[in-house]
């Protein structure tokens, strides 16, 4: 039987970034293959273990430098507000970082 990785790089192999594959679209394909997931472990294994691009509208392979731009153009738009509201509880609270490690988390992060 084939992996889920190498079957989520198959079916995804004909979507660019101007043509993703929604993700109910492909858990549906996968399950049609026989491989039943959630869509969280769907969502983990590309998040984690596959080079695979994604945006508003599903997932893609890039086929471009400008592929992998938007791509981290997306990324940003969902990181920056997250580490913005950690900054915030950050300087609200100063008293509880205290360690080197809670800074590291927004070394690089100063928009």
């Amino acid at each position: 039987m084939i992996s889920p990785e190498s079957l989520i790089l198959e079916i995804l192999k004909p979507y660019t970034c101007k043509n993703p594959l929604k993700r109910d679209v492909l858990l549906g394909r996968l399950l049609a293959h026989g491989l039943d997931l959630t869509d969280r472990e769907m969502r983990r294994i590309c998040a984690e273990q596959l080079p695979v691009c994604s945006n508003e509208k599903g997932y893609y392979l890039p086929q471009s430098q400008e592929d992998i731009l938007q791509f981290k153009t997306y990324l940003e738009k969902k990181a920056i507000p997250l580490f913005k509201r950690f900054k915030m509880v950050k300087e609200k609270y100063p008293e509880l970082f205290q360690g080197q490690q809670l800074d590291l988390f927004m070394e690089g992060m100063s928009r």
